[in-house]
């Protein structure tokens, strides 16, 4: 394996390293090169680590093996919104389980790289007042990526919308520990 998802399980194409393991070799990297330690940073933990952990067999396959093997692959989070920043306690965006699949209703903003994102971990409030996470594919349906705003460094930040967002598969694209989804064996070591 080699560092672009070190630490995600062998099955999808990582090596299966340990946190500490990892960063060790962040800081080996970052020592010589910030820009390319950014990058191993999000090929190895954050929204790719949420995927590892609890999507189904899958989903993790279709968005984790193309990363490990160096592709431009990219899953973000979508969790700001404009009305709310990034307090998730305060995100109106919904989604609803109609038996065959979530709908999806909502904005989110400041969705770092959301233009060469294959998927979103999308965070919405579910019907019992609960605020969770779904696993989006950038290429359904409903979901659309905003031109890019200027924030205040001058980078460009892009938003989502998720107008109405009929999402497939329902069982397949909750992120929780249970219900639908799983924890790996060799998590946080």
């Amino acid at each position: 394996y080699g560092f672009l998802g070190m630490t995600l399980p062998t099955e999808y194409g990582g090596g299966d390293a340990t946190f500490f393991e990892a960063l060790m070799t962040l800081e080996g990297i970052g020592e010589v090169c910030p820009d390319t330690a950014q990058l191993v940073v999000a090929t190895n933990t954050g929204n790719v680590q949420i995927v590892a952990d609890l999507a189904p067999d899958r989903l993790a396959e279709r968005y984790l093996r193309p990363i490990c093997e160096g592709k431009d692959a990219y899953v973000a989070v979508a969790m700001s919104e404009p009305g709310a920043g990034s307090a998730v306690t305060d995100i109106d965006t919904t989604a609803e389980d109609d038996g065959d699949a979530f709908v999806v209703d909502g904005q989110k903003a400041w969705v770092s790289d959301a233009g060469r994102a294959e998927a979103f971990v999308t965070y919405a409030r579910f019907p019992d007042g609960n605020v969770g996470s779904l696993l989006i594919d950038a290429e359904n349906q409903g979901v659309e990526v905003a031109e890019p705003d200027e924030n205040t460094a001058g980078e460009a930040q892009d938003s989502i919308y998720c107008c109405l967002l009929y999402t497939s598969d329902a069982a397949d694209v909750t992120l929780r520990a249970g219900g639908s989804g799983r924890r790996l064996p060799h998590q946080y070591k």
